[in-house]
C-alpha cells in the first residue's frame, strides 16, 4: 500500500506506540480518552490524518466512537467517528454531516489510514469534504447540509473520543492547516 508517496505495511505500523482505547462504558471498558484541551480555528483548508485501528465495526449503542473531535454535533466543533452502524462520519456542527461505509474499505484488528481533507472554498458542496481510506478517495453516502466557513474546535480538541470513546487503537495523529493534494494523501 502507498501512503504519503511511502510503502506501509501493517507489519511496519506495529512497531510503533499507540493510543489503545477500551471504548467507554457501554463497551465494558472506561472512559479513557486524550484532551488536547486547546480551543484551535484550522480556517478554510484543513486536513485531519489518523492510524486507527478498531476493534470492532458496530460502534456502542448510542454509537459515534470517536477518532478526533471536538464536540459531536455542537456549532463552531467538528467530530471524525465510528458511527453505530459501521460508518464513518464527520460533522460540522449540528444536522451538517457526511458518512461513508466501512464494508471493504475498514477490516477489524487491521491499521487503516483516514485521511479528512476539508476545503470549504471548493465549489460543490460534496468535494468540501473528502475521505480517503488507505489512500483511495471514498464516496459519500450521504451529505446533510452545507459545509461553510472554518473548521473549529470551540471545545478543545479529543483524540479517542466524540460523544463515546473509541474501541481500538490509534496514533500517529495530524492535523495540517492546508488542504492536501490527491497525490499527498
Amino acid at each position: 500500500r502507498i501512503v504519503n508517496s511511502q510503502t506501509v505495511s501493517d507489519l511496519h505500523r506495529t512497531a510503533e506506540p499507540s493510543l489503545r482505547f477500551s471504548g467507554g462504558s457501554s463497551n465494558g471498558g472506561t472512559d479513557d480518552y486524550v484532551n488536547i484541551g486547546t480551543t484551535t480555528n484550522y480556517g478554510t483548508k484543513a486536513t485531519v490524518v489518523v492510524w486507527a485501528k478498531f476493534n470492532k465495526l458496530d460502534a456502542a449503542t448510542s454509537g459515534r466512537e470517536g477518532l478526533v473531535a471536538s464536540q459531536y454535533w455542537a456549532a463552531n466543533n467538528f467530530s471524525l467517528h465510528l458511527h453505530d452502524d459501521a460508518r464513518i462520519f464527520f460533522t460540522h456542527g449540528p444536522s451538517i454531516y457526511s458518512h461513508w461505509n466501512t464494508a471493504g474499505n475498514i477490516t477489524v484488528d487491521k491499521w487503516c489510514h483516514l485521511c479528512l481533507v476539508w476545503d470549504s472554498t471548493e465549489s460543490t458542496n460534496a468535494n468540501r469534504v473528502r475521505l480517503y481510506i488507505d489512500g483511495v478517495l471514498q464516496s459519500a453516502v450521504t451529505v446533510a447540509g452545507t459545509y461553510s466557513g472554518d473548521l473549529k474546535t470551540d471545545t478543545g480538541l479529543k483524540i479517542g473520543k466524540s460523544q463515546n470513546p473509541h474501541d481500538g487503537e490509534i496514533k500517529d495523529v495530524r492535523i495540517h492547516n492546508r488542504a492536501l493534494a490527491d497525490t499527498e494523501v
